[in-house]
């Protein structure tokens, strides 16, 4: 399978395998951050993996890595620079709270 990762400039990491080496008695208990999450895909011609991390990365370089050694797709690397995340996440705004309603809109 393909296996992708994330690094923060903490130093904090999470892979698409983490899900696996998570015990079973620790799934009522809130994950250590950070985590990766893979959230689906498709494909028809081409692949498309979705994937959500959380929380947002702290400010500097944010690494993103994947490989996939059955087809010798070679380990990969790229940084971005987490603040534009950030800042992008600053002009978000709440759609349903915690609770399930509706949020005001304010």
């Amino acid at each position: 399978m393909p296996r992708f990762g994330v690094e923060f400039s903490d130093g904090g990491r999470a892979t698409s395998l983490d899900v696996y080496a998570r015990p079973a008695a620790d799934l009522d208990e809130p994950p250590r951050p950070p985590l990766l999450q893979a959230r689906g895909g498709g494909g028809g011609g081409y692949w498309r993996h979705d994937a959500w991390v959380w929380p947002l990365p702290p400010a500097g370089p944010l690494n993103f890595a994947c490989e996939w050694p059955a087809l010798d797709i070679a380990l990969s690397r790229v940084d971005v620079d987490a603040e534009r995340l950030q800042e992008a996440a600053s002009r978000s705004r709440l759609l349903r709270a915690d609770d399930g309603e509706a949020a005001s809109a304010s």
